[in-house]
């Protein structure tokens, strides 16, 4: 199972430890290809005083050392041809997010990386027309690894919905994998956010993804970015037991 976690913004080294710690022990010993997500950059914030990150230079270094103490491959956003230039040579998963993935400067230049790529598929665009990026990613030329993740779908104004439905339209995008993000579509949403989290995970799997996108954090209210729809940390590894033990039995009956 694919597995791709972290804060939604890196805020500090201590959220980065906490996290790293949290996660690698929750998975230890699991067959999850697990990638520690965090964002150095958040450049689609909706008011100038919002926090936005601490920087490429400063957070890739950070997240580096993260990979160093625990052994863990990393991936952060990345919000500009220029960037991925620069610092796509330092992860190991180029990010691109939603809002970008039509940008075909980006496109060209990740897949000038030789590095797999995780495409999140925009809200909206409809699960057909999420082949297009990762054709436009082939046509430049690039064989490595395409991760597709649903980030769900605008349903009319202020809500995204995820539709498990879109998972085997997706498996046919031409992506390596298709992930979900069971955490941005819980925005306004009612409901206890670790319940409909497991729901939106588990109806993934059984729908054919082949792992999960998920934000997490040691304390959500006080997170600077995305705490509403974030996990908690302390149940990320319940999370993970439900969902993992699911995806086992599913990909036991598959084989």
């Amino acid at each position: 199972m694919i597995l791709i976690a972290g804060p939604c913004v890196i805020e500090n080294e201590n959220v980065l430890e906490e996290a790293a710690d949290y996660l690698t022990n929750a998975i230890e010993g699991e067959d999850i290809n697990f990638y520690f997500k965090a964002s150095a950059v958040k450049d689609n914030r909706t008011k100038k005083e919002n926090y936005s990150g601490i920087g490429m230079e400063k957070g890739v270094s950070m997240l580096l050392d993260v990979k160093r103490r625990w052994g863990v491959k990393i991936t952060t956003d990345f919000h500009t041809d220029i960037d991925i230039m620069r610092y796509g040579g330092f992860v190991d998963l180029i990010q691109i997010p939603a809002y970008l993935a039509q940008q075909t400067s980006m496109i060209k230049a990740a897949a000038g990386m030789n590095k797999p790529i995780h495409i999140k598929k925009p809200q909206f665009l409809g699960p057909i027309e999420a082949s297009q990026p990762v054709k436009k990613y082939r046509d430049f030329g690039s064989k490595n690894d395409v991760i597709l993740t649903d980030r769900g779908t605008m349903f009319g104004y202020n809500q995204t919905i995820f539709d498990p439905r879109h998972i085997p339209i997706m498996l046919d995008s031409g992506a390596n994998y298709v992930l979900a993000d069971v955490t941005h579509p819980n925005k306004n949403y009612p409901g206890d956010v670790f319940e409909n989290i497991v729901v939106l995970a588990k109806s993934a799997i059984v729908a054919g993804a082949s792992g999960i996108f998920i934000e997490t954090h040691p304390n959500c209210n006080e997170a600077l970015c995305d705490g509403k729809t974030m996990l908690p940390l302390e149940h990320i590894e319940g999370f993970l037991e439900e969902v993992y033990s699911l995806w086992r039995r599913e990909n036991e009956i598959t084989t």
